[in-house]
């Protein structure tokens, strides 16, 4: 278990990256006319100083990684890499979303609806870790009662 979840993790944390450098920093560029150092030097500045933003902008993809691992535990490696990936790819393309809807308020002076783009990230996961978690319990479930049947028709 301590194995993959390791391994999903780190897939999982370079997914955030993406998902909120990548996504912040092509959104400064595009939509903003910044240059690519300044870009990259204002997300990691507001990446620390909301420090809680950011953790809360990790927690779906941490929980991702740990239903990813915990499916590959109990029943394979490809349900596991599904059932973590799909929901990964949809996260970075909803924080893409989010930092480009973001950083167009912003140009608008619209600054609530810039904040809030971003900031109701993690909230707006929540029923995508879920849907990922309920997937998870029924292929584990199934795999569960798979592997009983086949034991009782053997012995």
């Amino acid at each position: 278990m301590r194995n993959t979840l390791a391994v999903y993790f780190s897939v999982a944390a370079a997914a955030f990256l993406i998902a909120t450098t990548g996504s912040d920093t092509y959104a400064r560029i595009t939509i903003g006319g910044q240059q690519l150092g300044p870009a990259l030097s204002e997300h990691f500045y507001w990446a620390g100083v909301q420090f809680m933003g950011t953790i809360l902008l990790l927690l779906p993809f941490g929980f991702m990684a740990a239903i990813g691992s915990w499916t590959e535990d109990n029943t394979n490696r490809w349900k596991g890499l599904v059932i973590f990936g799909l929901p990964t790819i949809y996260l970075i393309y909803a924080y893409f979303e989010g930092y480009r809807a973001s950083k167009a308020a912003e140009l608008e002076k619209l600054w609530t609806a810039a904040t809030l783009d971003v900031g109701f990230l993690p909230f707006a996961a929540v029923p995508v870790v879920l849907l990922a978690w309920l997937i998870a319990y029924v292929a584990v479930r199934a795999e569960r009662k798979s592997r009983k049947t086949l034991s009782a028709e053997k012995g």
